[in-house]
């Protein structure tokens, strides 16, 4: 009976492990994928507050999102791709009607591939703050991706939360993955965009 309850309560607490490690919500505000095509090329702006996060996020996310739709990495474009990323401990970024506020100085700035547009306070971002740093502590991650058009209509939007270790090199993997199925979610909501 005692092997019969601890089973019981291994398997129950894989699956809220399994469960409860990774989660994706997207929201379609368009349902034609030809609005989606016709904003092209779209510019790619990072924000998480960190610069080897905003470089790792941005070379990972530009040839995924370049497999379906256009991305200008140099000059002109017509809509957007915001990636924002944020810890739990990163409360600096989150507010009540976008999860993600201006609260610091980086808040108003967003990596683009080239460089920083929008940067307050002056000079690049440094890469040794706390997010980069921490190790081993258990943390959830938000990553949230928000496609628009020419004129800022949202069209598109995804939030990828994940549980994971706050290690630099754990969570540039867990980005990976996470960004790679974000963009395997946009080609489900989006089949057009694939042929």
């Amino acid at each position: 009976m005692n092997r019969m309850i601890s089973a019981i309560s291994i398997i129950a607490a894989l699956m809220m492990l399994a469960g409860g490690c990774s989660t994706l919500k997207t929201n379609k505000n368009t349902e034609s994928a030809s609005t989606l095509l016709n904003n092209q090329p779209y510019q790619i702006r990072v924000r998480s507050g960190h610069f080897i996060m905003d470089r790792a996020i941005y070379e990972t996310t530009a040839p995924e999102f370049s497999k379906y739709i256009a991305i200008s990495d140099k000059g002109s474009y017509r809509g957007i791709i915001e990636i924002i990323y944020a810890g739990t401990s990163d409360s600096s970024f989150l507010d009540a009607t976008s999860d993600f506020t201006t609260g610091s100085v980086l808040a108003n700035s967003w990596y683009t591939g080239t460089g920083y547009i929008g940067l307050s306070g002056g000079g690049t971002p440094r890469d040794t703050d706390s997010t980069v740093t921490r190790t081993a502590m258990p943390e959830d991650d938000t990553l949230r991706i928000t496609i628009k058009s020419s004129q800022k209509k949202q069209l598109w939007t995804a939030d990828y939360k994940n549980k994971s270790l706050s290690s630099s090199s754990h969570k540039q993997k867990a980005l990976k993955r996470a960004i790679k199925k974000i963009v395997e979610q946009l080609k489900q909501d989006f089949p057009a965009i694939a042929q």
